[in-house]
């Protein structure tokens, strides 16, 4: 069972983290569907809370490659 209901889908990495920023948690089309990614205290964390870091960190401007298939998610 799909636990995603997208709010915005297909946007972009940086309308992705402007999203994160004010409160949405977001996913990619490639993740799994128990992955998601929100942001606390300007730091991003990832589904279990784990540090992944800033916006200039290795985690977000390197390894989150990809441009476009963001959406935002209801996973809980």
């Amino acid at each position: 069972m799909d636990i995603r209901t997208e709010m915005h889908s297909n946007i972009s990495k940086d309308e992705a983290y402007n999203l994160m920023e004010k409160g949405h948690k977001i996913c990619h089309e490639y993740y799994s569907d128990n992955e998601y990614l929100k942001m606390k205290d300007g730091v991003i964390r990832d589904e279990n809370g784990y540090n992944m870091g800033t916006k200039h960190g290795e985690f977000w401007s390197k390894i989150q490659k990809w441009e476009t298939g963001w959406m935002t998610t209801n996973a809980r």
